[in-house]
């Protein structure tokens, strides 16, 4: 989950659930996402309706979509931009997080875009997902400290 802040007022607040795809219904021309309400925790769903102008959607809680091809850059009210990405299985798929003070979190997936395979934020640290046969098996986080660099990981039962 990712939180961001759209509109204005605490009821206005969203966690998204970033590894989830940006859909868009054709027959009526919109997108729509999943969001978490934080208020109450109630799952909702975002729609995004075209403007006037050819490229922009505005969804009823203050968030801008733009339409860039196969990139999908929405807008929250705080700045945030959250770019999608279409994969090579058509679904499109959050690839990064960029806030206002510069901090950015891209998110690394598979060559064929169905599983993450890590994060990496605008300091240098990642988490690499290892996966097995039964999915995520254990996580890896490096990062930099006094000039060294460090690895963790940790095992998932």
């Amino acid at each position: 989950m990712y939180r961001a802040r759209a509109g204005h007022g605490q009821d206005s607040q969203f966690d998204f659930p970033i590894f989830k795809s940006l859909e868009f219904d054709k027959e009526h021309d919109k997108y729509f996402m999943p969001a978490v309400l934080r208020r109450d925790r109630k799952l909702i769903l975002i729609d995004f309706t075209r403007t006037g102008k050819t490229n922009t959607y505005l969804s009823r809680e203050g968030l801008e979509l733009i339409d860039q091809g196969s990139l999908k850059i929405i807008r929250a009210g705080s700045g945030t931009r959250f770019l999608f990405l279409q994969y090579p299985d058509g679904n499109l798929r959050c690839a990064a997080i960029k806030e206002d003070a510069n901090v950015t979190l891209n998110l690394i997936y598979a060559a064929n875009g169905l599983a993450l395979h890590g994060v990496v934020d605008s300091l240098g640290r990642s988490l690499t997902f290892n996966y097995g046969d039964e999915g995520i098996q254990s996580l890896t986080q490096t990062w930099i400290a006094n000039a060294e660099g460090l690895a963790r990981t940790w095992a998932i039962k």
